[in-house]
């Protein structure tokens, strides 16, 4: 026979929010561990009510907010007894706070913060599909002119510095849709969508003055995305484009020229 006492102090020894809570979501019950949550009435959404109520019991995740004003990210078990629900809420926002560092680290350069490679191709497939129905595009890369001074000069922490000054720089010079990511040692792309030709040039031609006043000039090349051309050859384009500009001295944009 279950003795009501003891299961008390166990909902009242557990760290989880543990609620008794009516259909208009007002807290009729709460264990110890509930009260470091804040007096709100819509604690739920109104799907855990109905879905509750429909199948007798309802799983999802939901943000609290607490008493010292953090927003809590919390799984959530609603069960329907008798017109009254049992919620179960757990912390787990550490862990979401976990996944969130994974899908950063995953998705970004760890020196500069943008956007990694692997991103940059993913969202190119997009925009080449994007160009066959019509949003012509383009692709900018960009690679830094004499950085290895920098590096003989003030070592490989002064090129870190002016990396991480020039991914600043760069993302202030292009529009705020603009995809900006780092793809290689002193390699960068710009990915834009919906730009003619003659748009992307002048962003990039803006990229360049933008850029003068820094200790490393850069090379860019620009490759139009029609739709005509998939992703890798639109950055082999961009690259070859690049190239020329490096050969012609740097500092200068040219865009790519199909043989």
């Amino acid at each position: 026979m279950r003795d009501p006492a003891r299961l008390e102090a166990l909902l009242d020894r557990t760290s989880d929010f543990v609620l008794w809570v009516d259909r208009r979501g007002v807290v009729v019950e709460a264990n110890a561990a509930a009260s470091g949550l804040a007096d709100v009435v819509d604690l739920l959404p109104e799907i855990a009510y109905t879905a509750a109520e429909a199948r007798g019991t309802w799983t999802g995740d939901v943000q609290v907010l607490a008493r010292n004003g953090r927003m809590l990210d919390a799984s959530a078990v609603v069960v329907e007894v008798d017109g009254l629900f049992a919620v179960v809420l757990r912390d787990i926002s550490d862990r979401k706070a976990q996944e969130s560092l994974l899908r950063r680290m995953a998705e970004r350069d760890s020196l500069t913060g943008l956007r990694n490679r692997h991103v940059l191709l993913s969202h190119l497939e997009q925009a080449v599909a994007g160009a066959s129905r019509g949003r012509t595009g383009a692709l900018l890369y960009i690679d830094l002119d004499h950085l290895k001074q920098v590096n003989d000069t003030g070592g490989h922490a002064a090129g870190d510095a002016y990396l991480t000054e020039f991914a600043a720089a760069l993302e202030n010079a292009v529009r705020a849709e603009d995809l900006v990511a780092r793809v290689g040692g002193d390699e960068f792309a710009v990915l834009m969508r919906s730009v003619p030709p003659q748009g992307a040039l002048e962003v990039a031609a803006g990229v360049s003055d933008r850029l003068s006043g820094m200790a490393v000039s850069a090379s860019i090349g620009v490759a139009v995305i029609d739709g005509s051309s998939q992703p890798d050859d639109v950055v082999m384009q961009a690259d070859e484009a690049c190239y020329a500009a490096k050969a012609k001295g740097g500092n200068r944009v040219e865009l790519y020229d199909a043989p």
